[in-house]
Protein backbone atom coordinates (compact mmCIF):
# COMPACT_ATOMS: atom_id res chain seq x y z
CA UNK A 1 0.00 0.00 0.00
CA UNK A 2 1.28 3.45 -1.26
CA UNK A 3 2.04 6.42 1.19
CA UNK A 4 -0.90 8.10 -0.94
CA UNK A 5 -3.54 5.50 -0.68
CA UNK A 6 -2.63 4.95 3.21
CA UNK A 7 -3.07 9.31 3.49
CA UNK A 8 -6.59 8.72 1.59
CA UNK A 9 -7.53 6.20 3.90
CA UNK A 10 -6.89 8.25 7.05
CA UNK A 11 -8.49 10.80 5.20
CA UNK A 12 -11.38 8.53 4.88
CA UNK A 13 -11.90 7.06 8.19
CA UNK A 14 -11.59 10.58 9.89
CA UNK A 15 -13.56 12.46 7.58
CA UNK A 16 -16.77 14.04 9.64
CA UNK A 17 -19.89 11.75 8.89
CA UNK A 18 -21.95 12.10 6.47
CA UNK A 19 -25.63 11.97 6.16
CA UNK A 20 -26.24 14.55 9.35
CA UNK A 21 -29.79 15.88 9.79
CA UNK A 22 -31.70 18.75 10.17
CA UNK A 23 -35.04 18.82 12.29
CA UNK A 24 -37.16 21.67 12.36
CA UNK A 25 -39.52 21.97 15.65
CA UNK A 26 -42.52 24.19 14.93
CA UNK A 27 -43.93 25.17 18.25
CA UNK A 28 -47.44 25.02 17.48
CA UNK A 29 -47.31 21.66 16.02
CA UNK A 30 -44.69 19.26 17.19
CA UNK A 31 -46.18 18.43 20.69
CA UNK A 32 -45.58 15.40 22.80
CA UNK A 33 -48.55 13.81 21.43
CA UNK A 34 -47.59 15.13 17.73
CA UNK A 35 -43.60 14.75 17.53
CA UNK A 36 -40.71 14.82 15.07
CA UNK A 37 -39.26 11.30 15.27
CA UNK A 38 -35.92 10.23 13.92
CA UNK A 39 -35.09 6.40 13.59
CA UNK A 40 -31.45 6.48 14.34
CA UNK A 41 -28.65 3.58 14.18
CA UNK A 42 -26.94 2.73 17.64
CA UNK A 43 -24.16 5.27 18.09
CA UNK A 44 -23.24 8.68 20.07
CA UNK A 45 -25.30 11.95 18.83
CA UNK A 46 -24.76 15.47 18.79
CA UNK A 47 -27.85 17.89 18.57
CA UNK A 48 -25.86 21.29 17.07
CA UNK A 49 -28.13 24.11 17.02
CA UNK A 50 -28.49 25.75 13.51
CA UNK A 51 -30.44 28.71 12.35
CA UNK A 52 -31.88 30.13 9.17
CA UNK A 53 -28.52 30.82 8.01
CA UNK A 54 -27.32 27.85 8.63
CA UNK A 55 -29.88 25.54 6.93
CA UNK A 56 -32.64 25.17 9.66
CA UNK A 57 -36.21 26.44 8.86
CA UNK A 58 -35.97 28.28 12.34
CA UNK A 59 -33.80 30.42 14.63
CA UNK A 60 -35.90 30.34 17.99
CA UNK A 61 -39.03 30.33 19.73
CA UNK A 62 -41.23 32.63 21.18
CA UNK A 63 -44.32 31.13 23.40
CA UNK A 64 -45.99 34.34 24.63
CA UNK A 65 -45.56 35.82 20.78
CA UNK A 66 -44.78 38.79 22.61
CA UNK A 67 -41.44 40.31 24.34
CA UNK A 68 -41.83 42.33 27.04
CA UNK A 69 -39.16 43.95 29.71
CA UNK A 70 -35.85 43.44 28.40
CA UNK A 71 -33.21 45.04 29.55
CA UNK A 72 -30.46 47.30 27.08
CA UNK A 73 -29.08 44.36 26.04
CA UNK A 74 -31.89 43.00 24.55
CA UNK A 75 -31.76 40.06 27.16
CA UNK A 76 -33.44 39.19 30.83
CA UNK A 77 -36.91 39.58 29.43
CA UNK A 78 -40.21 39.02 31.15
CA UNK A 79 -41.26 37.25 28.04
CA UNK A 80 -39.46 36.74 24.72
CA UNK A 81 -36.93 34.37 22.59
CA UNK A 82 -35.75 31.64 23.87
CA UNK A 83 -34.08 28.49 22.60
CA UNK A 84 -35.67 24.96 23.54
CA UNK A 85 -36.53 21.88 23.02
CA UNK A 86 -37.44 17.98 24.78
CA UNK A 87 -36.26 14.57 23.67
CA UNK A 88 -37.06 11.40 24.59
CA UNK A 89 -36.82 7.65 23.35
CA UNK A 90 -37.50 4.38 24.57
CA UNK A 91 -34.01 3.92 26.56
CA UNK A 92 -33.65 7.63 27.09
CA UNK A 93 -35.98 9.59 29.36
CA UNK A 94 -37.36 12.87 28.37
CA UNK A 95 -34.51 15.55 28.53
CA UNK A 96 -35.10 18.94 28.13
CA UNK A 97 -32.54 20.90 26.29
CA UNK A 98 -32.84 25.02 27.44
CA UNK A 99 -30.28 27.67 26.76
CA UNK A 100 -30.57 30.36 29.48
CA UNK A 101 -32.59 33.51 28.90
CA UNK A 102 -35.57 35.05 27.19
CA UNK A 103 -34.08 37.18 24.44
CA UNK A 104 -35.49 40.37 22.67
CA UNK A 105 -34.65 38.86 19.12
CA UNK A 106 -34.52 35.20 17.80
CA UNK A 107 -31.10 35.75 17.26
CA UNK A 108 -30.29 36.69 20.14
CA UNK A 109 -32.24 33.50 21.62
CA UNK A 110 -29.76 31.82 19.18
CA UNK A 111 -26.38 33.13 20.34
CA UNK A 112 -27.38 31.17 23.43
CA UNK A 113 -28.39 27.69 22.09
CA UNK A 114 -26.71 25.05 23.58
CA UNK A 115 -25.81 21.77 22.12
CA UNK A 116 -26.58 18.62 23.76
CA UNK A 117 -25.89 14.63 23.20
CA UNK A 118 -27.18 11.10 23.82
CA UNK A 119 -25.97 7.66 22.96
CA UNK A 120 -28.17 4.58 21.40
CA UNK A 121 -26.96 1.32 22.12
CA UNK A 122 -29.38 -0.34 19.62
CA UNK A 123 -31.07 1.05 16.94
CA UNK A 124 -34.42 3.40 17.64
CA UNK A 125 -37.08 6.22 17.11
CA UNK A 126 -36.05 9.15 19.44
CA UNK A 127 -38.97 11.88 19.54
CA UNK A 128 -38.13 15.98 19.63
CA UNK A 129 -41.03 18.22 20.58
CA UNK A 130 -42.05 21.27 22.65
CA UNK A 131 -43.80 21.09 26.27
CA UNK A 132 -45.89 23.82 26.71
CA UNK A 133 -49.44 24.70 27.83
CA UNK A 134 -50.75 26.82 25.09
CA UNK A 135 -49.79 26.14 21.54
CA UNK A 136 -51.84 28.51 19.65
CA UNK A 137 -50.12 31.54 20.53
CA UNK A 138 -46.58 29.90 20.05
CA UNK A 139 -44.11 31.50 17.46
CA UNK A 140 -41.81 29.70 15.03
CA UNK A 141 -39.12 27.17 16.86
CA UNK A 142 -35.95 25.81 17.13
CA UNK A 143 -33.87 24.12 14.54
CA UNK A 144 -30.79 21.87 14.59
CA UNK A 145 -28.23 19.16 13.21
CA UNK A 146 -28.26 15.23 14.43
CA UNK A 147 -24.68 14.40 13.84
CA UNK A 148 -23.02 11.06 14.15
CA UNK A 149 -19.98 11.36 16.51
CA UNK A 150 -17.43 9.49 14.70
CA UNK A 151 -15.69 6.39 16.40
CA UNK A 152 -12.07 7.26 16.48
CA UNK A 153 -10.94 4.17 18.26
CA UNK A 154 -12.77 2.03 15.21
CA UNK A 155 -10.36 4.29 12.96
CA UNK A 156 -7.32 4.29 14.82
CA UNK A 157 -7.64 0.73 14.76
CA UNK A 158 -8.09 0.38 11.23
CA UNK A 159 -4.99 2.56 10.40
CA UNK A 160 -2.64 0.75 12.43
CA UNK A 161 -3.92 -2.37 11.15
CA UNK A 162 -3.64 -0.97 7.30
CA UNK A 163 -0.01 0.14 7.92
CA UNK A 164 1.22 -3.07 9.45
CA UNK A 165 0.01 -4.51 6.18
CA UNK A 166 2.23 -2.39 4.21
CA UNK A 167 5.04 -2.74 6.45
CA UNK A 168 4.65 -6.45 6.54
CA UNK A 169 4.27 -6.08 2.38
CA UNK A 170 7.55 -3.65 2.20
CA UNK A 171 9.62 -6.79 4.42
CA UNK A 172 8.20 -9.37 2.48
CA UNK A 173 8.68 -8.33 -1.07
CA UNK A 174 11.63 -9.79 -3.11
CA UNK A 175 14.87 -7.64 -2.77
CA UNK A 176 16.60 -7.67 -6.04
CA UNK A 177 20.15 -9.12 -5.91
Amino acid sequence: MTSCALALLALALLAPPAGAAIVDLDARDNTPAAPVEVSLDSGAYTLVPVDVAGGGAYTATNFWSTVERCDETGGDCRYGWIWQYVFASDSIPETQVVAPGRWATPELAFASAIEASFDLYEAETVRFYFVDGEFPDNQEGVSFEIVLVPEPGRAVLVLVGALALAARHLLLRPRPA
